[in-house]
């Protein structure tokens, strides 16, 4: 057994005690509720006190019964079968009989049945034989007061210090007493009366149910687990002793099956707490806790709803480097939609409250960081949920002190926008210099010659603010000094150099790939073939962790292979590919400090190997010509060389030669003619390559002479068109059928169609977002495909119907599309440059903008020239604005921004 302090123990003694009081009964899981139908033993039924202890320990393999299907759990225990079951229910390891040598039992031999057992349990230290050990006494009885000594070193249990309720204690021998307290204090024994009857015998039911409740104390502390209380109705929270990196909702269960386990998740806090969402629980009844489908100790009582969400546990903390006060709570109850209030009351000052609104609650948890520091002084904290106040908090916020301070910045891009140099005060948190100087502080920087030269504005300087761009020099130094009101020094920092680095410029290589011609590789199925492909950069980060997308310029530095003899790397010939295994090439790259692997496996190079559908069935016409087939190498990808090279194919019937040929392969594929097939019937299909077999198919011919349907149904080239971006596409349906499995031809379709009585229409289960153009009767004699017009966002099924006369029927299931809309909305309409106004000119159709590029626009997603958006124009001459409307499927707003009238100048 684990080892577990004390102070853990204490836990889950508490929790056994209150679980063992609550239910006599444990089942094999909570959803195996027994019933009269599946006892395992026939005379213990399942309304026998012990039945689900005993259940429990044989579907363990702790206890098999006797042979006549009987568990006697009336009878007294014995020695001997306390120690098999003992020796089951922890995993000794019990020696095999024919391993035995000797025995250290007087009344006992190697060929004894309990030998073994006998032998396990003395080795452990659990069972040490009777008269000076040399007496094992397999048939003897156990006593209760025995028992608790055997199950106390069983499973290592300790002293907890703490009440074990037996009222008849000082009845039990000397040497047992110590053990029979462990048991109480664990709830292992429990009784109303509190009476143990230490001499009496051990019944076999009774000794089910002690084992079962000492595995289950044990299964609790292995499993670390803690404490659980019920937050409300719907919240279960676990405590953990140690911390829970992986959770899921299969691990936790309830003995009650009506209480079910929808959600879990890791809240956190020191006590690594668990918290289940669960379904209603029953106000006031009881629970156990199942864990990995194991009982455990803990148990809580049901809680009701509560009326509102609630704070508790309110606490602040100052930090000593920022001097920001964060405020932390557990609101119990709270929704999804629930926000707190916080009020902080200065008592020192004459401040007003400071307050903050709506503050955000994940997860019934609380937590905000005040902007600025608090006043120096003694505060009262109050969290507040709707009409719900916590228990005051106080809060001491003492006058700060800075202690040291460290210049941090270490990099900087190349860049005309000045960049602001990081200090840390007390190895804190990067430091804002406006919060220091609030506090009292000034912050001074000072910088070597590369900077002071650089003519950079001082006031810049002042502040930490740094143009890279007019630094003539890679690197420059500065550091940080900090002055109290009067001007005296409180810290000085570090002196910090500073490297320049281009936004461009590549300092980290994170992934790179083999390339051979215009193809990469994939690193899992590199064969010979691959000989001399080229590696290169794939992605890569400049000094700020900000993804550089040319990586073309990166030149290749050494390349070191793991393994030569599999494969190496030739600056000159590119990869060198020796032999199949297992490789990684440690690649450098010119100016970037860090390498970056790449691991490869070197395979056998691709073969021929398989047709894919190899020995299925296909179903043809009779009218079909031909079809085409996959052809696969040996790792079941498709064959993908670019060479000419033929695949021969042979088709038979009754094991005469029908059909044969030769196919070159295309893109992976061969095609073969069904030119003689002209009679219905099975055949075979026999592929070949270096004259070795590499499949075969079965091909099923039926001879329709009339066109026979079984089936129509419609497939979409497209099933979802954007109308902004896409504004120009239709959707294309194509209509197919089969008849006994086989898909029929576009001929056979039309004319299976043009022999239905009345007319074949395509239908829209709505115009606004889908609909045809003119009459939606289809013509056959144009083929099976027809085109609708997408309209408006939203979703339309399309269907294939017969109507004749009064009658309409369904030929096909429909198909569902989609139209999407990501038309940009203008929300906003400026000048580029304020000083310079719109450009119009009076035109016969109206007013028109001369200089579009004046215009900038407010819009996510907007791309193009605003002209494209503008649906009209009008100048009015005296206020001199062009006023500016949208076209309304990007937002219809309308503008007035200053414009003025170009007409005359224009010829």
């Amino acid at each position: 057994m684990a080892y577990q302090p004390k102070s853990y123990r204490k836990f889950i003694a508490g929790t056994m005690t209150a679980a063992m009081a609550a239910s006599a009964f444990a089942v094999s899981t909570p959803q195996q509720v027994a019933d009269a139908q599946d006892q395992t033993f026939s005379d213990v039924s399942p309304d026998y006190w012990a039945f689900e202890d005993i259940e429990r320990i044989a579907e363990r393999g702790i206890v098999t019964g006797y042979e006549d299907g009987t568990y006697g759990p009336g009878e007294s225990i014995s020695r001997g079968q306390i120690a098999e079951m003992i020796a089951n229910a922890v995993g000794l390891d019990v020696p095999d009989r024919e391993d035995l040598n000797e025995v250290p039992f007087e009344d006992l031999t190697t060929n004894s049945y309990s030998a073994p057992v006998a032998v396990a349990v003395q080795e452990a230290g659990i069972m040490q034989g009777r008269e000076g050990g040399t007496q094992f006494d397999v048939a003897t009885d156990l006593s209760r007061e025995q028992m608790a000594t055997i199950l106390v070193r069983a499973f290592d249990l300790e002293d907890l210090g703490i009440d074990h309720g037996i009222e008849d204690i000082d009845d039990v021998h000397a040497s047992h007493v110590e053990n029979v307290k462990i048991l109480g204090q664990y709830g292992i024994t429990s009784t109303e009366d509190g009476v143990f009857d230490p001499q009496t015998s051990v019944t076999r039911a009774q000794m089910a149910s002690f084992l079962e409740r000492a595995l289950n104390v044990s299964h609790t502390i292995d499993s670390g687990l803690i404490d659980i209380e019920a937050v409300n109705e719907n919240t279960v929270d676990i405590a953990f002793e140690r911390p829970q990196e992986d959770v899921d909702v299969d691990q936790f269960a309830f003995n009650d099956e009506e209480l079910a386990v929808l959600d879990v998740q890791i809240v956190g806090g020191e006590e690594n707490v668990v918290r289940l969402t669960t379904s209603d629980q029953n106000e006031d009844q009881l629970y156990e806790l199942y864990y990995n489908d194991e009982r455990t100790t803990l148990t809580f009582t049901g809680s009701g709803d509560l009326e509102a969400a609630t704070p508790t546990n309110v606490e602040g903390v100052t930090d000593g480097s920022t001097w920001l006060t964060t405020i932390t709570a557990d609101v119990l109850g709270a929704g999804e939609d629930d926000t707190a209030d916080i009020t902080v009351t200065t008592e020192d000052l004459d401040d007003e409250n400071i307050e903050v609104e709506e503050v955000e609650i994940v997860d019934g948890k609380l937590e905000y960081t005040f902007e600025e520091p608090l006043p120096v002084g003694t505060h009262i904290a109050v969290v507040s949920v709707g009409d719900v106040d916590s228990e005051p908090v106080e809060l001491t916020v003492e006058e700060p002190q800075v202690e040291s301070i460290e210049a941090i910045t270490h990099q900087l891009l190349v860049s005309e926008a000045p960049q602001q140099l990081g200090f840390t005060v007390n190895s804190g948190d990067e430091m804002l210099i406006g919060l220091l100087e609030e506090l009292g502080y000034q912050v001074q920087f000072n910088y070597n010659s590369a900077v002071i030269n650089s003519g950079q504005d001082q006031e810049s300087l002042e502040a930490g603010l740094v143009n890279t761009s007019k630094l003539a020099e890679d690197t420059f130094v500065y550091q940080v000094e900090i002055l109290d009101a009067e001007g005296n020094r409180v810290a000085l920092s570090n002196q910090q150099t500073v490297e320049l680095s281009d936004a461009s410029e590549v300092t980290k290589v994170t992934e790179v790939g083999l390339l051979d011609g215009d193809e990469e590789v994939a690193a899992d199925t590199v064969t010979s073939n691959n000989d001399g492909a080229i590696i290169q950069a794939v992605e890569g980060l400049n000094a700020f962790g900000e993804p550089v997308e040319d990586l073309e310029d990166l030149k290749l530095g050494t390349v070191t292979s793991s393994d030569v003899t599999v494969a190496f790397y030739d600056p000159d010939n590119g990869l060198r590919v020796l032999d199949e295994g297992e490789v990684t090439l440690t690649v450098e790259f010119e100016g970037v400090n860090e390498t970056v692997d790449l691991s490869l496996t070197i395979v056998e190079e691709e073969e021929i190997t398989s047709v894919k559908g190899e020995g299925e069935t296909l179903g043809f016409s009779t009218n079909s010509e031909g079809t085409t087939f996959t052809i696969l190498d040996q790792y079941g990808e498709k064959w993908s060389h670019d060479q000419e090279v033929n695949v021969n194919y042979e088709i038979t019937k009754n094991d005469e030669v029908v059909s044969a040929g030769s196919s070159n392969i295309n893109d992976g594929n061969i095609t073969v003619d069904f030119d003689d097939i002209t009679e219905e019937g099975d055949y075979n299909l026999t592929f070949t390559f270096d004259d070795e077999e590499i499949g075969s198919v079965t091909l099923r011919f039926v001879d329709i002479e009339e066109v026979e349907v079984d089936e129509f149904t419609l497939t979409a080239e497209l099933e979802s068109i954007d109308i902004f971006e896409e504004h120009d596409e239709e959707f294309e349906f194509t209509i197919e059928a089969t008849h006994e499995g086989i898909e029929l031809s576009p001929e056979e379709i039309s004319d299976a169609l043009n022999e239905l009585d009345g007319n074949v229409q395509a239908t829209t289960s709505n115009e606004d977002v889908v609909s045809f153009e003119g009459d939606e009767t289809l013509n056959y004699e144009e083929g099976v495909e027809f085109s609708a017009t997408p309209e408006s966002e939203g979703t339309a099924t399309i269907s294939l119907e017969q109507v004749d006369g009064d009658f309409t029927y369904e030929l096909s299931d429909g198909i569902e599309v989609t139209v999407e809309n990501s038309t940009p909305e203008i929300t906003g309409l400026e000048l580029t440059d304020e000083e310079q106004p719109i450009e119009v000119t009076g035109t016969e159709e109206g007013w028109a903008i001369s200089n579009f590029e004046q215009l900038t626009v407010t819009s996510d997603d907007f791309e193009g020239s605003v002209e494209n958006f503008v649906k009209s124009v009008e100048f009015t001459p005296h206020d001199e604005l062009a006023v500016i409307t949208i076209k309304d499927e990007y937002g219809g707003e309308t503008f007035a921004l200053p414009a003025v009238d170009v007409s005359d100048s224009v010829e």
